[in-house]
């Protein structure tokens, strides 16, 4: 469905994600449209996003809209609790693929947490990363030359680095065969969010069109011209 590439720091979140989502029939991947890939929830001073089934994060973005939460431990808890009802027959791999729920944010003491609640464990609530143990979140794993280049481009600094993982990201999902269910289809944009402890807000900013933008929109513009007229 998505790249999925964030820092986690003692006081900053940074989380990127591009903007397409393709539809897959059992030969091919296609662009279908952009979106938004991730919810800010000021109410909770948190994220949730996720890769995976689109389906599954709609309903868990829908979920999130309506609890009475106002930090992230607590709203971790809850999507958890959800998920392990609602999708308790959503676990078979090869009819469902696998789906993981990201939720970023802040604690009570405005200390950064991240959790991953995924579908291969059961939906279970999984620890990431933290102001205790700081990390880089990279998704989609990928492997070989890109990898090195990826672990190269995380010493450049700012949003520079992002971009650059971003693009090699899309390398490799570009070089995979649209039958490899490992390619997630990579395009749109390349969307940041920035939260912090020191400041009350968030930003979100555009930091990269990919190449492709257009070849995409003009696909998926066609393909729905086409349904339109059938």
């Amino acid at each position: 469905m998505t790249i999925l590439n964030a820092s986690v720091a003692a006081d900053e979140i940074i989380l990127t994600m591009d903007t397409l989502v393709s539809n897959r029939d059992e030969e091919n991947l296609e662009p279908a449209y952009f979106t938004q890939k991730f919810e800010y929830l000021p109410f909770a001073d948190s994220i949730v996003c996720g890769t995976g089934n689109l389906d599954i994060l709609r309903k868990v973005f829908d979920l999130t809209k309506n609890l009475l939460v106002r930090e992230v431990d607590t709203l971790a808890e809850m999507v958890r609790d959800y998920a392990k009802k609602e999708f308790a027959h959503m676990l078979d791999e090869t009819k469902y693929g696998t789906s993981t729920i990201y939720i970023f944010g802040f604690d009570e003491q405005k200390r950064t947490r991240a959790y991953a609640i995924r579908s291969t464990d059961g939906y279970n609530l999984q620890y990431i990363a933290g102001y205790d143990k700081p990390s880089m979140i990279l998704k989609p794993d990928i492997t070989g030359s890109y990898k090195s280049r990826q672990i190269e481009a995380l010493n450049q600094e700012g949003f520079k680095s992002f971009i650059d993982i971003a693009k090699i990201n899309k390398e490799y999902d570009d070089s995979l065969m649209d039958s490899d269910t490992q390619k997630v289809g990579v395009g749109g944009e390349l969307v940041a969010i920035v939260l912090s402890a020191n400041y009350n807000q968030a930003i979100v900013s555009k930091l990269y069109t990919f190449e492709d933008y257009e070849e995409q929109y003009q696909f998926a513009l066609n393909k729905i011209h086409s349904a339109i007229l059938e």
